[in-house]
């Protein structure tokens, strides 16, 4: 660590999508390319020494506490936790947002101009994911409103691929196997919990986090009511 083949992968996730702006302290971050990157991560965001840079995407987030802000954020995938580096100009876009960020779950240093605030969500803290409708976003919950993060990909491939490394790092952090038949080797099926009127469909991954997602055949007939 690190590969060649991950720096490679890394700086080829490292794009910021033509239809989003940054503030140039992200831009400096997009600009970063392999070893330079790594060294970025592991210098100002990881919390500790062993653990690996695995992901890397560009995002809009809305955290729970501010739905009405829409912010750019670069989410960084280890394998100890998510961390979402964030455009400065949110910190200081409203005063209602002063209490949430002066918590222990954020590191902000409005003097630096590479690194202003880091929200961090470990994965030992992670309970669920939900993928939404058509995978053009998903939101991840932690252990309090303060640790509920949607993440705005509005890509079908960016939010499938998030899921798919996230799962891959878990699986390294797999919990005392619960319950349940120990006969499904990665994810056991958990059931369909009803929401309203759609049912959706629950996977309990081997590390205990639960991955709820929209069910197929409903999202299905309700495009061809749309489309009639």
């Amino acid at each position: 660590y690190p590969s060649e083949f991950l720096m490679q992968k890394i700086t080829e996730e490292n794009q910021i999508p033509v239809h989003l702006h940054v503030s140039m302290s992200l831009q400096y971050v997009a600009g970063l390319k392999g070893n330079a990157l790594v060294e970025f991560f592991h210098v100002n965001i990881a919390e500790v020494e062993n653990e690996e840079l695995r992901h890397l995407m560009w995002s809009s987030v809305l955290f729970y506490k501010t739905p009405s802000v829409e912010v750019m954020a670069c989410v960084l995938l280890s394998t100890k936790a998510i961390y979402f580096l964030l455009d400065d100009s949110f910190i200081h876009a409203d005063e209602h947002q002063s209490d949430f960020w002066n918590k222990e779950n954020s590191d902000c240093d409005t003097s630096s101009f590479h690194l202003s605030c880091c929200f961090v969500l470990k994965l030992n803290d992670l309970q669920s994911v939900n993928v939404g409708l058509f995978d053009q976003y998903f939101r991840i919950t932690g252990p309090s409103a303060d640790h509920i993060v949607t993440c705005l990909t509005r890509d079908s491939y960016n939010t499938h691929t998030f899921i798919q490394q996230l799962m891959a790092v878990l699986s390294l952090l797999a919990r005392t196997p619960s319950p349940e038949p120990v006969d499904k080797d990665f994810y056991s099926e958990f059931g369909s919990k009803n929401t309203g009127k759609m049912e959706n469909y629950e996977l309990i991954h081997s590390s205990r986090v639960k991955f709820i997602y929209p069910n197929e055949e409903e999202i299905g007939d309700l495009a061809f009511l749309v489309a009639e």
